[in-house]
């Protein structure tokens, strides 16, 4: 019987798919634009219903799992991300080419839904220490997924060609095939779901609800930067496509996975509320440099320790809650990711609509809301644990 160890590689891995679902299709954007003529708008939409058939998958992740277990929808999440990316370099071709990248994008969805969903309840329940360690420490590789995957993407799109981008998608599809095979065979500890309806269980929890509205800020201050700065590098370096991505998303995403690393050694020696306010502030700090700063290349270095910011804040927030709800199981994870997707959509949308018209220095000064409100929830967490 394989060892525990695999299953944790297996969960690495299953974060690197997910990476590949959120990243890779806005990289092939002017490609998609250029060869089928499809507007902005379209487009944009496309990763609105990335994130909304998510959100759909979290709602019915909890009936899911009662019906199929863990180990049947982990397998279930990569075959769906594995023909999803095959069928985004095949279906364009077959169906009109817009109908056909929608239907490629429900398909990986419905996998990156679950991932979100079932990952990281399979590494929290493993017998093993330093739970919040091992939390960020997986949560990193989604982190060094992007890293990767905007990289090797970019060069490949470089050196061959955008109208070559169907061949790339296949080869991503490799990663989801060889979690699939280890999924089918890691130990996975099925957790103890809590009885009755879990999520009116929770919900009567104003601490769960707290949590909640803490998910949602870690979502929208975490993507809000992350999907600006390509925009950003190019708009105030004035950098070329290629640099931008690689200077922007790239060291946002590596400083991110920096800082997910470095806490995995620290893990449950610090409690997590004091860790979750000390990166809160530092959130704070680094989005009031970005927006504010005259200087180009300062609010860029901002933008990027912004990175470091948010990196502890989802996996804090998915330690934090498990520590407090211990038998939580699936409708907590579910709600908490729930939530967080609520936030990785309404932050950048919100960040948009205010550079539209006043320009992407004041949207980032505007979203600087969300980490600091983060700081205001957990200063008043702190004081009450205090007291008690």
């Amino acid at each position: 019987m394989l060892k525990y160890k695999y299953t944790k590689i297996a969960c690495y891995l299953g974060y690197v798919v997910q990476a590949i679902a959120c990243t890779f299709l806005p990289l092939l954007f002017v490609g998609l634009q250029n060869k089928y003529n499809i507007s902005y708008e379209k487009l944009g939409r496309l990763m609105f219903i990335c994130f909304v058939v998510q959100i759909f998958v979290d709602l019915i992740s909890i009936r899911l799992v009662k019906l199929f277990g863990y180990r049947k929808l982990a397998v279930a999440s990569q075959l769906f991300a594995f023909v999803g990316f095959i069928s985004l370099s095949l279906l364009p071709n077959l169906l009109p080419p817009y109908a056909g990248l929608t239907c490629a994008v429900i398909i990986y969805s419905v996998g990156s839904g679950l991932i979100e969903v079932i990952i990281s309840p399979i590494m929290e329940y493993l017998p093993t220490d330093d739970k919040s360690g091992n939390m960020a420490f997986l949560h990193s590789f989604f982190c060094w997924g992007e890293v990767f995957v905007v990289a090797v993407t970019t060069l490949l799109i470089k050196l061959l060609g955008a109208e070559k981008w169907g061949y790339i998608a296949v080869m991503w599809s490799v990663i989801p095939l060889i979690v699939m095979l280890l999924m089918s065979f890691v130990p996975i500890v099925e957790p103890k779901e809590m009885s009755g309806n879990g999520f009116k269980e929770l919900l009567k929890s104003p601490l769960f609800i707290v949590m909640l509205v803490i998910m949602f800020l870690s979502g929208a201050s975490e993507i809000t930067v992350g999907n600006w700065m390509s925009a950003f590098a190019e708009q105030s370096l004035k950098l070329s496509k290629l640099v931008g991505d690689l200077v922007g998303p790239c060291l946002f995403a590596a400083c991110m996975g920096m800082g997910r690393i470095i806490f995995s050694f620290i893990g449950d020696k610090i409690p997590m509320k004091r860790v979750l306010f000390v990166f809160s502030v530092f959130t704070v700090c680094a989005y009031l440099v970005l927006s504010l700063s005259k200087i180009p290349a300062v609010s860029l270095a901002a933008g990027v320790l912004v990175g470091l910011g948010v990196s502890v804040m989802w996996p804090g927030s998915l330690s934090l809650s498990a520590s407090h709800f211990p038998n939580g199981a699936t409708a907590m994870f579910a709600l908490l990711a729930m939530f967080g997707d609520f936030g990785c959509s309404f932050g950048p949308w919100m960040a948009g609509m205010v550079a539209d018209s006043k320009g992407l220095n004041t949207a980032f000064l505007f979203a600087t809301v969300f980490p600091f409100a983060m700081v205001i929830i957990l200063i008043f967490l702190n004081r009450k644990k205090a007291k008690r």
